[in-house]
C-alpha cells in the first residue's frame, strides 16, 4: 500500500480579511442592483474570517477578461508550484531527481505546456520524470488525485510522486453574476497551493 510521507502548503502575499473583501465586492456590484441584505447575510453565513488572493486588491479591477485573468493565474500558480514543492522536498530531505512522477490539478486556470512541464524549467526533476495533468475536478481533485497517485505506486513499489494542486479563485470571479450560487462562492473560496509526498511501499523512506 502506498504510504503519504510528508505535505506542505503556499500562499500568495496578499491576505485580507473577509470585510475587506466583502466590501470591495459590495462596491462593485451595487452598481448592478445588488440585493444587499441578502449579499451581507451569506457573506457572513460563510463563517470564513480572511483569505489570501492571489494579486493585491487593486490589481483586479484591471483585469480585462479571461485572458488576463488566465495570464495572472499562470504567473502566480508557477511561483507557488515552485515553492510549495521546494518546501515539501526539504521537509522530506529527498532530492527532485528521486521523483518518478508528478502529477498536478487544478480547475482556475489553463496553460499548455502544463503546469508540471513548465515547473520542470525551475526545479532540477529527473529528464525522464513521468508528468500527468488533471484539470477541471474541483472540489474533489486533492482525493482523487491522491487515488490517481496511489494507483501508480502499486504498480511502482520502490517509486515516489508528488501531487501538486494549485487554485486561484478570486481569479475566476464572475463580475456580471449576482446568483446566489455566485455570492456565496465569492465569500467562501481563497488562492493556495498544497502538494503531497507518496511513495510505493518498497521505497526506503518506509520505516
Amino acid at each position: 500500500m502506498p504510504h503519504i510521507i510528508s505535505a506542505a502548503t503556499a500562499f500568495p502575499r496578499h491576505y485580507h480579511s473577509q470585510e475587506e473583501i466583502s466590501s470591495a465586492l459590495r462596491a462593485v456590484w451595487i452598481k448592478k442592483g445588488l440585493d444587499v441584505a441578502i449579499f451581507d447575510r451569506l457573506q457572513k453565513a460563510v463563517t470564513v474570517e480572511g483569505r489570501y488572493l492571489a494579486l493585491p486588491m487593486a490589481e483586479y479591477y484591471k483585469l480585462d477578461g479571461f485572458a488576463d485573468c488566465n495570464r495572472a493565474w499562470l504567473k502566480v500558480a508557477l511561483d507557488l508550484g515552485e515553492e510549495v514543492i521546494n518546501d515539501l522536498l526539504e521537509k522530506s530531505n529527498l532530492p527532485p531527481e528521486e521523483i518518478q512522477m508528478l502529477m498536478s490539478t487544478t480547475s482556475t486556470g489553463v496553460t499548455v505546456p502544463s503546469l508540471e512541464a513548465r515547473l520542470m524549467n525551475r526545479i532540477a526533476f529527473a529528464q525522464d520524470l513521468k508528468r500527468v495533468p488533471l484539470f477541471g475536478l474541483g472540489c474533489l481533485a486533492g482525493t482523487a488525485g491522491v487515488a490517481r497517485v496511489a494507483d501508480y505506486l502499486e504498480g511502482h513499489p520502490e517509486e515516489a510522486a508528488i501531487l501538486l494542486t494549485i487554485e486561484l479563485c478570486s481569479l475566476t470571479l464572475q463580475a456580471e453574476d449576482l446568483s446566489i450560487a455566485n455570492i456565496i462562492s465569492s465569500g467562501l473560496f481563497g488562492d493556495g497551493a498544497a502538494a503531497v509526498l507518496l511513495v510505493g511501499d518498497q521505497h526506503p523512506l518506509v520505516k
